[in-house]
């Protein structure tokens, strides 16, 4: 008689092997990475730019 308990065929051992996607900022090019950086310091640059400016 055939178990139906695993579907996919996989044994636990390697259904925790395979490697899960990368999430967050993880998945994201270094390059991306400093153009967010870049882009965060610019607009806090010009809240405090408006900020100090009254």
């Amino acid at each position: 008689m055939a178990q139906h308990s695993n579907p996919a065929g996989l044994s636990a051992k390697a259904r925790q092997a395979t490697p899960r996607p990368a999430t967050g900022l993880r998945s994201w090019s270094r390059g991306r990475q400093i153009y967010l950086a870049v882009g965060i310091l610019a607009c806090l640059a010009g809240i405090m730019i408006i900020a100090f400016s009254r």
